[in-house]
């Protein structure tokens, strides 16, 4: 065998062995194939991109490999564009400190001292806003005083007591006029009032709806059933009221009276079951 030839084959051979080594996993400095670093790619995560320089969280997206943010509140800002934003506990704390101040007022504290520890609070005003079909509401009701009368308008837990005077002959009457609201709340509406009444001393019972002036002096019924429109939606009706009276039967009588209870006016023509008022709270100025 011709030694030079053995000599450059064993050569040839050294020279090739680096290329046809395994590659090792710890290794960085061994050249590998474009195939393995793209299969190697696609297991990491994308970078996350640069923002607006606003403050922002990572959230999940649900999606594998994706990431998505949310913005933090931030209080200064407007409110109507930021309200998918999260709120920091100091923000939250703030604010609701704030509503409490805005919306509420203190009416009891330790030891009956304004400057210390607040016990009780009520709401301030609140913005009437009925969320049932009872359009009425007893609580913020009273009579209006119309005249000089000597009829009795007492206001009970749930309903009004109408009561004549002492001696009167039959047919005698009295009532008084109770405030529903503001017109312009009802202006194009139908209106139903319906009641529950109990009468003693041969008192007899009579109830109407219509509208009249802040007084009550300038006033239109409209028996149980009221559009407001036409006549009655003159410029000078301001109030939706209701005619709660107490009328004299028999040959009279001493002190008769009625006492009318869920008291209910409500929108459309045919009055339906007794609902008792329900307030939805608006926060005032809102």
């Amino acid at each position: 065998m011709n030694k030079k030839l053995t000599i450059a084959a064993v050569i040839a051979m050294i020279a090739m062995a680096p290329a046809m080594a395994t590659v090792s996993e710890t290794d960085n400095k061994t050249p590998t194939s474009k195939a393995f670093v793209d299969t190697a790619a696609q297991q990491k995560q994308d970078a996350i991109p640069a923002n607006d320089g606003a403050a922002q969280v990572l959230t999940n997206t649900g999606n594998a490999g994706e990431v998505g943010t949310k913005d933090i509140y931030d209080s200064i800002g407007e409110y109507a564009t930021q309200t998918d934003a999260l709120v920091t506990a100091g923000d939250f704390n703030d604010a609701v400190q704030t509503a409490i101040d805005a919306e509420f007022v203190c009416i009891k504290w330790v030891n009956d001292d304004p400057n210390d520890e607040c016990l009780l609070v009520q709401i301030r005003d609140v913005t009437d806003k009925p969320s049932g079909k009872n359009l009425f509401n007893l609580k913020k009701s009273s009579p209006l005083q119309f005249d000089n009368s000597v009829t009795r308008a007492e206001k009970i837990s749930n309903g009004y007591t109408m009561i004549l005077p002492q001696t009167v002959s039959s047919g005698d009457y009295a009532f008084r006029l109770i405030e529903v609201g503001d017109i312009q709340d009802f202006m194009g509406k139908t209106l139903t009032v319906s009641a529950n009444v109990e009468c003693a001393n041969g008192g007899r019972s009579n109830y109407l709806i219509g509208v009249a002036n802040d007084t009550g002096v300038t006033r239109k019924s409209s028996g149980q059933l009221l559009t407001v429109s036409g006549d009655y939606a003159d410029p000078s009706f301001t109030k939706v009221v209701i005619w709660l009276y107490a009328v004299a039967g028999g040959n009279g009588g001493t002190n008769p009276s009625c006492t009318y209870t869920n008291i209910q006016v409500e929108e459309g023509s045919t009055a339906t079951a007794y609902e008792p008022y329900q307030n939805l709270y608006i926060p005032q100025n809102q």
